[in-house]
């Protein structure tokens, strides 16, 4: 059966780096453009990924128009592939979650990361994201989290991120979590 991976996180926690780790592990490397959804296959487009990786702070699906959706819905239905690794908010939604859960394998990926490592990180990017839309981004995955099974994966060293790659890509169930209540606060 086809296989989606949807990566989320509270910003900073490490989607996109893991991202352009796993697009580097699995040779995905040639570009596609099918209307405004972007991003890149393996050589047999078996693999994909969607979003752009071009070694920019914010890389990935926010590089994508906000109406990408239905695009990737579309594709997701008319498409015969392996596995889609997808992160960042353009699609970790749970419109997005409800149009292809039932055509896919879907799992959902969720990264973890302590709040003083947290703290550094948007430090270090020199964010400049307000404390209501990072509240707003933690509400997000904390309804997803509430709603569906998900595993969650702790992304703090760059040992976490070894680890969580060959979880993700082995496609591993030991850190499935059925839906709770658990806030991120």
């Amino acid at each position: 059966m086809m296989r989606v991976n949807l990566i989320g996180g509270v910003p900073a926690t490490g989607k996109s780096f893991l991202m352009k780790k796993i697009k580097k592990e699995l040779k995905i490397n040639y570009f596609f453009e099918k209307n405004i959804l972007r991003g890149y296959s393996d050589k047999n487009k078996k693999n994909y990924i969607f979003g752009i990786y071009n070694n920019d702070l914010f890389d990935g699906t926010d590089k994508l128009s906000m109406a990408v959706q239905p695009k990737a819905i579309e594709f997701i239905k008319e498409n015969n592939f392996k596995s889609i690794f997808i992160e960042g908010d353009r699609l970790f939604r749970k419109s997005f979650i409800n149009n292809i859960k039932n055509l896919v394998d879907l799992n959902i990926y969720i990264l973890n990361v302590n709040e003083e490592e947290l703290k550094n990180r948007h430090i270090k990017r020199k964010d400049e994201q307000t404390k209501s839309w990072l509240n707003a981004k933690k509400t997000t995955i904390n309804n997803i989290k509430s709603n569906y099974s998900v595993h969650v994966l702790n992304n703090e060293k760059a040992s976490d991120v070894i680890k969580n790659i060959n979880y993700i890509i082995e496609n591993k169930n030991a850190n499935l979590k059925k839906p709770t209540q658990v806030s991120l606060f």
